[in-house]
Parts: structure tokens; C-alpha cells; sequence
């Protein structure tokens, strides 16, 4: 696998295979999203005020579950579809994310790698064919993104560069930094 180092919302840094990424199954632990719902009103807001976000709160949590699947034991799954909805309020913080694109729903693959040991700071070790991306965050600083594929490689580090954004090629073992 190849991997970059970047910072930023997760979305946005993987733009470029959104679409690919959309169609995928998402291994996220115990983890989900942030969330993504209306702002509390506070103290002094009206009953129709309250009754009104209550009301945006149950949409919002019923929609978050067509796209988050809690049946399994060990793990959360972000079904299709989740990456466009949710990728940009994704739990971080010393998070680790795989996405698949088996036509199925992939457990023994996702079993399977996370039953791996991955440390925080190297290349993962190799992963099931079906799993074509891991990302982690690590302490809600930058990811470390590791692409199956080498079209989605260099569409995310070419979108990268081209917007200046600050990367390390974490696969080719180069720890500075650099810039366009």
C-alpha cells in the first residue's frame, strides 16, 4: 500500500475518489460520527423552539442509522454511501478506519484486519484484497492515508498538491515535509 500524511477534514483531502469511496463498506470500530444535527437551543428557548429540534434530532438519528449499522458485535459498519454523508465529521483522534469495496458487506476481511497488528506510526502490514484504503488519525493532528490502488494514490496526492496542502509520503519512508 501507499500512503500520504495530511491534515484536514478527512472529505476534503480524499475529494478526488469521493465517489469511489461512496461505494465502499467502512470498518469503524467502536467509533461513528460526530454529530450532525442541529445546535442545541440553550436554557431560555421556547417550547416550539425545543419541540422544533427535537424534532431535527430524531431526523437526524434516524438518517444516521440507514448508514451506520450497529448489528455487529465487535464493530460499527458505515454502509454505502456513508463516505459523502459523514467522512468530513468522522470521529479522530487516534481513530483507524478501513474501507472496502467488496460488492457484499466484507466481515471476514474487516475480521481479518482487525485481528492485525497496526502500529501508529509505520506502513500497515498487507491487508485483505478487499480492503482498498486505511486511514488513521493520529492525535487529531494528521492522517495517515494507505491507497490498495495506485490511481487513487495519485489522484489524492495530486489534489493535494495542487492545493498546497502539506504531505508526507509515509510509503517511501521520507519524513519531511514537502510543499508545492
Amino acid at each position: 500500500m501507499k500512503g500520504l500524511r495530511a491534515s484536514g477534514n478527512l472529505g476534503d483531502l480524499l475529494k478526488p475518489i469521493e465517489a469511489f469511496l461512496d461505494g465502499c463498506w467502512w470498518c469503524l470500530g467502536g467509533s461513528g460520527a460526530k454529530w450532525l444535527g442541529t445546535t442545541y437551543p440553550g436554557k431560555e428557548a421556547s417550547e416550539s423552539q425545543m419541540t422544533r429540534w427535537r424534532d431535527e434530532c430524531r431526523r437526524a438519528a434516524e438518517e444516521y442509522s440507514l448508514w451506520v449499522d450497529d448489528a455487529l458485535p465487535d464493530y460499527r459498519v458505515g454502509a454505502p454511501g456513508f463516505f459523502s454523508r459523514y467522512a468530513n465529521a468522522i470521529d479522530t483522534d487516534w481513530k483507524i478506519y478501513y474501507a472496502s469495496d467488496a460488492a457484499e458487506l466484507p466481515v471476514n476481511a474487516f475480521d481479518e484486519v482487525r485481528g492485525k497488528r497496526i502500529g501508529w506510526f509505520e506502513a500497515p502490514p498487507e491487508l485483505p484484497a478487499d480492503i482498498c484504503l486505511l486511514v488513521r488519525d493520529i492525535d487529531n493532528a494528521y492522517w495517515d492515508l494507505f491507497f490498495r490502488d495506485e490511481w487513487a494514490y495519485e489522484a489524492v496526492k495530486g489534489h493535494l498538491g495542487g492545493r498546497a496542502k502539506e504531505f508526507v509520503d509515509v510509503s517511501r519512508g521520507e519524513g519531511r515535509r514537502k510543499r508545492k
